[in-house]
């Protein structure tokens, strides 16, 4: 009997070991997936809307998003289509209860703040609105203190300080710019790009939120989460696009210029290889996990877009950059401290007991 129990033991060790490691190959996978895909992702991205084409700038913002999400959703839609296995088929049928509304408003809310964004990049630089997008918790933190009246320790203010003198001090340079050159549409209007990407930040908020409690509510899984938010997404943007005439507009742009085909088909495969990976990650790891992982490559996006495009930056400029992200990574920091003793607590804290023996 000793020999089955020690053997038994063996082989769950083995499994949990073998489980383990496989888990820890898979979030290296998706770590160099992300980091890979969306730095291609933001070059390809600075370069359709501020790079000419044969003497004209694309500026379709509709119809980038749109083709965009059709990318995404037929991607996911590929990926579910492969044989799956048990528990993907399991999570696969658990999925289709989640009702149609929900996806519905997590769509609306995801073209939003994507068209929001791309409009932004017409008024301020790539890195600018990038620093900006990165700052999830400052709105986060302003809402809270002003509807719900909750107090925030000195420490997490200091965070929110030194987030938003960096990005002060990263745009100044623009906004003094915008004070001395000509009333032209990029340089003399940063501050419609920075309030488009504040109220697209606020709906980062909204999205994340409403993705966590579709999977911890339906048990959906990362392609199906990814397909239906992009579907829909597609759905709400068709009608504008096609009303408003841009996707006549658009198809015209790519017609007389073959770069800019090619530009396109690269950005979307890029956007959808990048969620599959951001999806999988959301799904099998922690959101803590994921946001370390999009601040260090944020970070990286930055750093690129000054090399590739030859972007001035200002010593004054480089210190914002320094304590924006000293920011976020306290941040991060702070985050994992607390889950670290969450989780300390509840494996310290004993069993609870049924109700019959806590009536006894």
């Amino acid at each position: 009997m000793r020999a089955v129990g020690k053997s038994r033991i063996r082989k769950s060790t083995h499994a949990r070991s073998a489980h383990e490691s496989q888990q820890a190959l898979w979030l290296v996978v998706c770590i160099v997936g992300i980091d890979v895909c969306y730095l291609a992702y933001g070059v390809l991205h600075e370069k359709i809307f501020r790079v000419e084409y044969g003497g004209e700038r694309f500026g379709y913002t509709l119809f980038l998003v749109w083709a965009q999400c059709v990318a995404n959703a037929l991607w996911a839609w590929s990926i579910m289509h492969l044989p799956p296995d048990s528990r993907a088929a399991a999570a696969k049928n658990r999925a289709r209860r989640a009702p149609w509304h929900d996806y519905a408003l997590l769509a609306l809310c995801y073209c939003l703040t994507l068209s929001l964004s791309f409009t932004a990049l017409q008024y301020v630089s790539y890195p600018l609105q990038v620093l900006i997008k990165s700052c999830k918790m400052v709105p986060v933190m302003v809402m809270g203190a002003l509807v719900r009246r909750r107090r925030y320790s000195w420490q997490e203010v200091l965070r929110v300080l030194l987030i938003t003198a960096g990005i002060i001090g990263f745009s100044q340079q623009q906004w003094m710019a915008a004070t001395t050159a000509p009333r032209d549409h990029e340089a003399a209007a940063p501050w419609i790009g920075i309030s488009l990407l504040v109220i697209s930040l606020l709906l980062d908020g909204v999205i994340g939120a409403l993705q966590e409690r579709l999977v911890a509510r339906y048990a959906v899984g990362s392609g199906t989460l990814m397909a239906c938010q992009n579907l829909w997404s597609a759905i709400w943007v068709t009608a504008p696009l096609l009303g408003s005439g841009e996707a006549s507009a658009a198809l015209q742009f790519v017609q007389r210029h073959r770069q800019a085909r090619i530009d396109l088909l690269l950005f979307t495969l890029l956007s959808a290889l990048g969620q599959t990976f951001v999806f999988s990650m959301l799904r099998h790891f922690s959101a803590l996990t994921l946001a370390t992982v999009t601040t260090t490559r944020k970070f990286f996006t930055v750093l690129l877009s000054v090399a590739w495009y030859g972007h001035a930056v200002s010593r004054a400029q480089w210190l914002g950059i320094a304590l924006v992200f000293s920011g976020l990574g306290w941040e991060v920091v702070a985050k994992t401290g607390r889950e670290r003793r969450r989780e300390k607590t509840v494996a310290r804290s004993p069993p609870r007991r049924g109700r019959r023996q806590a009536s006894r």
